[in-house]
């Protein structure tokens, strides 16, 4: 699948900012099963200073710098990102769950004292019990580890409910238990939550789903704007995608973009500013698929004042 994706996103001071220092996180990663061909972000008013930095879990970053007062911040990323399908899976056929807590326990690889990173609690995941007798209920003794986060998977959209706006990115998992609600950020941190409560590795991962869906199927949770969903680190196998909020593996139609222990490492934009008093936020997210001729070529970015077909949700 061939896709051009647009986030839009403006804020709306309502004093004018004298500086403004921030870390944009939407560029596109290249990974096995999907390639980006061409980033690019245009930034208004114009940057002082805009450069590309890559954060420890390799995930491709721009910060920027404005130096001059201004009351709107425009920020237009635009990627060209070609996805493919992962192999089949067979659930039933995998590791046992606690034979696979064996062998990550065991492995002494470089990149396994990497995984054993998504096994600690994190800024916005904590263990607690609740937590994890929910877990438990998924993974009797001996389930195969595929069939058994899929079911955790099921469980977490089937008993909390998609509800936009009832919580943010300061909402406890507590909360987010208690209620029995959240978003996708919610749901793909509280599966997180679950399989490191095991001694599973998860991993928090942020990117898009398609707007508009194939001819014949249905439209996804979490479109026109920024997705979350998780990996797991299952032996053999490697890092397998699961989506809560859509009871799924990932698939073609989910674009990643970065990945980190929970949210606030793959926040799209982070920063400090000085001055602005409120302000009001508008994004939108558009994911276009496209046919394979008009994918660019290039990656580069640019800061650029101009801001055009700006359609805010």
């Amino acid at each position: 699948m061939d896709y051009r994706i647009t986030h839009r996103t403006r804020y709306r001071y309502d004093e004018p900012v004298s500086l403004s220092y921030n870390l944009l996180l939407l560029s596109p990663r290249n990974t096995l099963f999907q390639s980006c061909s061409n980033f690019q972000v245009r930034i208004s008013p114009q940057a002082s200073l805009l450069e590309e930095r890559v954060d420890r879990f390799g995930n491709a970053g721009h910060y920027f710098e404005i130096h001059k007062p201004h009351k709107i911040l425009t920020i237009t990323a635009t990627s060209d990102v070609t996805t493919r399908q992962s192999p089949l899976i067979q659930p039933e056929n995998s590791l046992p769950w606690d034979v696979a807590i064996q062998r990550i326990r065991e492995d002494r690889d470089s990149d396994a004292r990497l995984d054993r990173l998504f096994l600690l609690d994190s800024p916005m995941i904590k263990h607690t019990r609740s937590i994890e007798a929910f877990a438990r209920e998924s993974f009797p003794p001996g389930r195969p580890i595929v069939a058994a986060a899929l079911d955790l998977t099921a469980r977490i959209n089937r008993e909390f409910s998609y509800t936009p706006g009832s919580t943010n990115i300061t909402t406890p998992l507590t909360e987010v238990m208690s209620t029995r609600q959240g978003v996708c950020q919610d749901f793909a941190h509280l599966q997180i939550a679950c399989l490191r409560a095991l001694g599973l590795p998860a991993r928090y991962v942020s990117g898009y789903l398609e707007t508009q869906p194939p001819p014949g199927k249905a439209r996804l949770v979490g479109v026109d704007a920024s997705h979350a969903w998780l990996a797991i680190k299952i032996p053999d196998l490697g890092w397998i995608p699961l989506d809560p909020t859509n009871n799924m593996i990932a698939g073609e139609r989910h674009i990643m973009v970065g990945w980190g222990r929970d949210y606030s490492d793959v926040a799209p934009i982070s920063g400090v500013i000085i001055g602005g008093s409120q302000h009001q936020l508008e994004v939108s997210v558009d994911v276009r698929p496209i046919e394979k001729n008009q994918l660019s070529g290039n990656s580069q970015h640019t800061s650029q004042p101009e801001f055009r077909d700006y359609q805010p949700i």
